[in-house]
């Protein structure tokens, strides 16, 4: 979806929610004709289609960028979910941040390989902000994880440097 875009408030061809993760489209806004996936050049006539934005319910989740456009390239877990690799999520869930280790009621249930991982994951002690780096906390985490030998969601291996998903 590319093209000329006028904001409108009624009578729209496509309700707009801008998110900063599970996006359905990644727009890069430009100046220029607009010549692929998810470049918009926002006009007030001759539109190719009209926009309104929302703040719930729209039609699609858009993510502005300043770079590569387009759909959200993404992976299947060993589970077979996919794994978005541009925001680096899981069925809506950041691979990064504070993780608290628990036994029951996991956001993501874990299996650690050493080879063929869906995500590699470095343990930093400050600043967990980056796809596959994670802190361990017991408060406040942003994401619980279960440890488990079989039946997993994800697979992971332990890094010291390069995290991410392969």
């Amino acid at each position: 979806m590319f093209g000329k875009a006028q904001i409108v408030e009624n009578y729209a061809d496509l309700k707009v929610e801008v998110v900063n993760f599970d996006a359905d489209l990644m727009v890069d806004t430009t100046e220029s004709y607009p010549s692929k996936c998810g470049e918009w050049k926002f006009v007030k006539d001759y539109p190719d289609f009209k926009v309104q934005f929302v703040s719930f319910g729209g039609d699609i989740k858009v993510r502005y960028v300043n770079y590569s456009p387009g759909v959200p390239d993404s992976k299947k877990s060993s589970s077979g979910q996919k794994i978005n690799s541009y925001n680096c999520t899981w069925k809506g869930l950041p691979l990064y941040g504070k993780v608290k280790i628990v036994e029951n009621f996991a956001d993501i249930r874990v299996k650690v390989v050493t080879s063929f991982p869906d995500l590699k994951v470095q343990l930093v002690e400050s600043f967990p902000d980056a796809c596959g780096k994670w802190e361990f906390t017991e408060s406040f985490p942003d994401l619980k994880v279960q440890f488990v030998e079989s039946f997993e969601d994800i697979r992971v291996e332990f890094v010291n440097s390069f995290p991410g998903i392969e």
